[in-house]
């Protein structure tokens, strides 16, 4: 869930309208008037196209009833509110293409509706994946860290996912996952299993020279140089240092 979540939220809400995965969305201040405004209009379009007489007593303007073939006004109001109706369909289906109905009950009969077999994350999620990659046109993912867990079967999962999205019609890009791990984590053959290419990072800092890299970050602390020798034995990569 942790991955998905990194996907999904590194990208805005308006790139993946059909995700099932919400984030709270910011409304901007003329986009919060214009929508107002655009309903203001809609209702009052249509009130007039059904009761036109209405809005000619409450403003105390002539009958438009009878001028509705030469009237802009009214064809102005006819225009507003087909925009409004095509508007309020066109969310309205994305809304229920997003509903997942799991129990519907009648009395004391009741009908589910949705798959009980077990699932892991990803593959519950394996569309949403897909789809991510489908609209945003990413072709590089960086995946750090997982050595920590010390379990080999996630790197099974992963190059799954990988070879899943690059087999799917939907996306066009050639998706490429690259890990950064201890090489520590593959003994002899198994790193060939999981990877089509390695490259080995040589480390820059170990136990050898820490203590000269440490006296040259603290060249002006004189005071110190004793406890850079007791300590650079000690110091095997940059992080630590």
């Amino acid at each position: 869930m942790s991955i998905l979540h990194q996907l999904f939220f590194h990208e805005q809400s308006g790139a993946l309208t059909d995700s099932h995965f919400t984030k709270i969305q910011k409304i901007g201040f003329w986009k919060l008037c214009s929508h107002t405004l655009f309903s203001l209009l809609f209702i009052v379009s249509c009130v007039h196209i059904i009761w036109p007489r209405f809005l000619t007593q409450l403003i105390g303007l002539p009958n438009l009833a009878y001028l509705k073939e030469h009237n802009c006004w009214h064809w102005f109001c006819v225009a507003v509110a087909l925009a409004g109706i095509v508007w309020f369909l066109y969310h309205l289906i994305r809304v229920v293409a997003q509903i997942a109905i799991r129990k519907l009950s009648v009395n004391s009969a009741s009908i589910e509706i949705y798959n009980k077999q077990e699932k892991s994350i990803l593959n519950e999620h394996i569309d949403e994946i897909i789809y991510f990659f489908s609209v945003t046109g990413y072709n590089v993912v960086l995946i750090e860290d997982l050595d920590r867990l010390k379990q080999q079967s996630i790197f099974v999962k992963l190059r799954e996912i990988n070879h899943l999205i690059n087999n799917s019609k939907e996306v066009k890009q050639l998706v490429r996952f690259i890990y950064a791990l201890s090489d520590e984590m593959f003994k002899d053959e198994a790193r060939t299993k999981f990877f089509d290419f390695i490259i080995p990072i040589i480390p820059v800092v170990d136990a050898s020279n820490s203590g000269e890299m440490l006296r040259k970050y603290l060249a002006q602390e004189e005071h110190l140089m004793d406890v850079v020798d007791s300590v650079a034995m000690y110091i095997r990569d940059a992080r630590l240092l």
